[in-house]
């Protein structure tokens, strides 16, 4: 019996859950760890029967154990004074006592604090549920071997006690660094009303006259000692600190129980007063502060509609339908979107009846491309939001993919909107410039677009095709304002275009489009502000496809496009929007959204937050086609209902976590783990398959680095092998999936 296996029995009869990482490393290769457990018997012998790392899953898989890690050496040294004492205490060989080990009553969640400043490194982390740390005899990747945890016993303390005194152990590190928290004193200025004032704003003005300690004690807050840094006790708590006050400025609350703040969280003057007086609705608190005689008393901005006080939800209330990324079962797409009312619902109906083989996520992609052509420049929400969007078909060949395509350029050549159609190949970026600024809306209908996005990600091998990429990134972002082209030496060439309405629906086969991702082009925004639609083959073609396109349909496409957006001489050159308000629930649940997205973004990895930045940004888009597509054609604009909202976010949701699993399959850090994960897909998509198969379908791959895959994915416990009867004979096949056995 190995070292390793000899104290995963050992942590297992503690009643602690282990897992096993590869010898050498510091983390699992194992697909869904979190979730295994493993007993004493077979099972663990099938995991350390061989030397490898042993990992302890913290949280309630261990009865409530979380690790504090030290990772910087003052948080080590200043660790006693801050933190409760523990009988558990371990490290490795060159940094001894970096993990200290407790026992919590109550909810803790994982959290990192980091040096300010991008890209900080940690000081100290609490690590919880979900999380491992590595435990000897573990080898560290420098050679440094872990301590066993050996008899002693884990202190038993309050969750927000030991919360909020890591907290301060790091706010000590900072101090003795001579470093301050980043204070994000400018992301509530950036979610003000925008306008432009003739000097200060109403929340600048009270970020530097504002009394917050009369503001907090209004809301039960009470003040413990002060110094330099105030202490303050939230609302129903007898004992501790739960924020501290700077120079009375910059609050910083620790507490994960001091609701409505966030915990770990900065707030300025204005923000404290937002969040207390007007449940985060940075707009009424404007008003307020102005009614109440901060700022200049002339400030430029229309804020009628926006003083209604709207109380957010919870960001916690959204977690479990927002922003869970399980990869756990099938993920499904929400077909409760699939049939929108208005126009978008009339549309979807009129292409699924005339298609040979019918889709019904490609014929909503089609009629969402098209109501963002004709309502771009248009209209817009309260948050500035623009109706432009990328949207990306993906279908096999022969699936059906070009009827919404053929469908759009009818529609709008009825509807008299041809001027609205753009080219469907593009040939340089200097060319859809042109286009665009003819017409400033338009529609690029781009066939085999996963071709283009291959070529844009790579400068030498098109370098007129490669500014594409970034051309559409732009005019993305800046649908709002004036865009300037890129100065060229015919000056001719050179267009300035007020809030460009640039709408792409592109088509493309799903493993090419998959096989031309890279983590560049997911992480730079391009690929994430696609809205992913995917089809199928059909097996009951549709024999009634000659019905004509319902007047109903053309008249109401027809009414957008001759709608006029303000008024005056240059309304079609610098529009001003139709502005759609939301109603009082659905404005909520969008905040909520935002927030919970905000949260989500602090603990991943630069990877997956970009994917979920821009889950925000197209749900606001969805919620404002949704809503648009009620328009009659004649009368006021309706409002953006919490139905709207949250059909958007589940549906950008959905595109989401579809971009983060196909990542996961798809995209590799280098050329080995490229056909590490192609025989990896090729194992998952023909479960149970045979060595010499799996070598048919492989041939590309000389038979040593084929078996050397083989042997990596069997040893990270990627790949399983199996014994399966055939004839007489047993042979070995290969399967993703976890024999029954082995998981408890």
């Amino acid at each position: 019996m190995n070292s390793t296996f000899k104290a995963a029995l050992q942590y297992i009869e503690q009643g602690w859950s282990v897992v096993p990482i590869p010898l050498g490393a510091k983390g699992p290769n194992l697909k869904d760890w979190p979730k295994l457990r493993i007993t004493a018997g077979d099972a663990a012998e099938y995991y350390f029967g061989t030397e490898s790392n042993v990992g302890l899953l913290l949280g309630a898989a261990s009865g409530g154990m979380v690790c504090i890690d030290l990772d910087h050496d003052v948080a080590v040294e200043l660790a006693e004074r801050y933190l409760p004492p523990t009988g558990l205490v371990a490290g490795r060989t060159q940094r001894p006592g970096t993990h200290r080990f407790y026992i919590v009553t109550g909810e803790l969640k994982s959290k990192s604090h980091k040096l300010p400043g991008t890209g900080g490194k940690p000081t100290v982390e609490i690590l919880s549920d979900g999380r491992q740390v590595v435990v000897g005899p573990s080898v560290h990747p420098t050679g440094d071997v872990y301590d066993v945890l050996g008899d002693g016993e884990a202190a038993t303390v309050d969750a927000e006690d030991l919360f909020v005194a890591v907290a301060m152990l790091h706010a000590a590190v900072l101090d003795r660094l001579g470093l301050q928290e980043s204070q994000p004193t400018e992301q509530q200025a950036d979610r003000q009303p925008s306008g432009t004032p003739t000097n200060l704003r109403p929340g600048d003005d009270f970020n530097e006259r504002g009394d917050v300690r009369e503001l907090l004690r209004q809301h039960g807050w009470q003040f413990v000692h002060g110094g330099e840094n105030e202490h303050w006790r939230r609302p129903g708590k007898d004992v501790g600190t739960s924020a501290t006050l700077k120079d009375g400025k910059l609050f910083y609350v620790f507490s994960s129980a001091a609701a409505p703040f966030e915990p770990s969280q900065c707030y300025s003057p204005f923000g404290v007063f937002t969040i207390l007086e007007h449940g985060g609705d940075f707009s009424a608190a404007t008003v307020a502060l102005r009614a109440a005689g901060y700022g200049d008393s002339v400030y430029n901005v229309d804020v009628s509609g926006l003083a209604a006080n709207v109380t957010a939800p919870d960001a916690d209330e959204f977690d479990a339908d927002d922003l869970d990324d399980s990869t756990d079962g099938p993920l499904v797409f929400p077909t409760d979107c699939l049939m929108p009312s208005g126009l978008l619902g009339d549309i979807v109906r009129h292409n699924l009846e005339t298609a040979l083989y019918p889709q019904p996520q490609l014929a909503l992609g089609g009629a969402l491309a098209l109501l963002a052509v004709i309502s771009g420049r248009k209209i817009t929400d309260i948050f500035g939001t623009q109706p432009n969007c990328y949207i990306l078909a993906l279908g096999p060949s022969g699936c059906g993919k070009e009827h919404s395509r053929k469908m759009n350029k009818r529609l709008l050549q009825a509807a008299g909107g041809k001027a609205l159609l753009g080219p469907e190949r593009i040939g340089s970026h200097q060319g859809l410039i042109s286009h665009l600024a003819l017409t400033s809306s338009k529609l690029f209908q781009i066939d085999e677009i996963h071709r283009l996005l291959e070529t844009m990600s790579n400068p030498s091998k098109s370098p007129h095709l490669y500014g594409i990429g970034t051309v559409l990134l732009t005019l993305y972002s800046a649908s709002d304002e004036l865009w300037v082209s890129d100065g060229v030496k015919d000056v001719r060439s050179n267009y300035e275009i007020y809030c460009p309405n640039c709408v792409v629906y592109g088509t493309g086969t799903p493993v090419g489009f998959w096989e031309s991702l890279t983590a560049n082009n997911l992480t730079d925004g391009l690929v994430g502000r696609f809205t992913l639609f995917e089809g199928s083959y059909i097996d009951t073609p549709n024999t009634h496809t000659a019905t004509e396109i319902p007047a109903t349909i053309v008249d109401r496409v027809k009414a957008w496009i001759d709608l006029t957006a303000g008024s005056g001489n240059l309304s079609g050159i610098n529009p001003t929007a139709i502005v759609l308000q939301h109603t009082d629930q659905a404005r909520a649940r969008h905040a909520g959204h935002l927030q919970s997205i905000a949260t989500r973004r602090m603990t991943e990895s630069p990877f997956r937050a970009a994917i979920w930045s821009r889950s925000g940004e197209r749900a606001a888009k969805l919620a404002l086609a949704f809503a648009a597509s009620r328009w009659d054609g004649a009368g006021p604009m309706p409002d953006i209902e919490l139905g709207d909202v949250d059909a958007a976010i589940g549906l950008s949701n959905y595109m989401t976590k579809r971009l983060l699993n196909q990542g996961n399959r798809f995209v590799a850090e280098n050329e080995w783990d490229g056909k590490v994960k192609r025989v990896l897909r090729i194992i998952a998509d023909n479960d149970g398959i045979s060595k010499s198969a799996l070598s048919r379908k492989t041939q590309g791959l000389p038979e040593r680095e084929r078996d050397a895959i083989i042997k990596h994915l069997l040893n990270t416990f990627q790949v399983f092998e199996l014994p399966k009867k055939t004839g007489g004979r047993t042979k070995m096949t290969y399967t993703t999936r976890r024999p029954t056995a082995l998981a408890v």
